[in-house]
């Protein structure tokens, strides 16, 4: 090979590796930032609630979602520093962390379904109320976690080559499932949360 082939072929390898690593660390910046604003928000959980207060299933499982929430940001920063600093993780991992973005929201979202119930509780409702109230909750809830698994399967069985983190969101991004689970989402909190409010 010719020297001057020589240098562009290193040339195209210097430009990759840095166009791959700052994809990386946009990745890392935005789960580390995310991830960071649940520390507040879990002392202002603690310090303005009450000893009672905390007994309560959904200041429980608030702090579940919190706790949920630190360790999904955690194992993606694990992931993204492991693929910086060319050491990839395990396959198993990067499925893992893939499985927690998608049926992560899911979970979470299913509090503000609890809060309807405590709201309108079901044995002080006829049937045919109840069945407006939660009907369409419980449609969309069951779509989504459908959705969910499917987009799960696709993913997994769709993908060629080496598995990174960066090539499993982008199978994510490419999916019309993924773009259906955000409007079903949209659908799921523009019905739910307006109810969860008390009259």
């Amino acid at each position: 090979m010719s020297p001057v082939a020589e240098n562009i072929s290193s040339e195209f390898e210097f430009s990759s590796l840095t166009a791959a690593l700052l994809t990386a660390l946009k990745f890392l910046l935005i789960s580390i930032v995310f991830s960071s604003f649940l520390v507040p928000t879990a002392i202002v959980l603690f310090v303005f609630s009450t000893p009672l207060l905390r007994r309560r299933t959904s200041f429980i499982l608030n702090v579940c979602a919190i706790g949920f929430g630190l360790t999904q940001g955690s194992i993606a920063a694990y992931v993204t520093i492991r693929e910086m600093i060319l050491r990839p993780p395990n396959p198993a991992l990067i499925s893992v962390i893939t499985a927690l973005y998608i049926v992560g929201p899911i979970c979470v979202q299913t509090i503000l379904f609890l809060r309807v119930l405590a709201v309108y509780p079901p044995h002080e409702l006829s049937l045919r109320f109840r069945f407006v109230m939660y009907g369409p909750a419980i449609a969309l809830k069951t779509a989504r976690v459908a959705n969910a698994c499917y987009l799960l399967y696709t993913i997994q069985s769709s993908t060629r080559g080496p598995k990174t983190i960066l090539s499993e969101a982008a199978t994510v991004w490419s999916s019309p499932f993924a773009k259906l689970d955000f409007f079903l989402q949209l659908l799921d909190d523009v019905y739910v949360h307006p109810l969860g409010e008390p009259p």
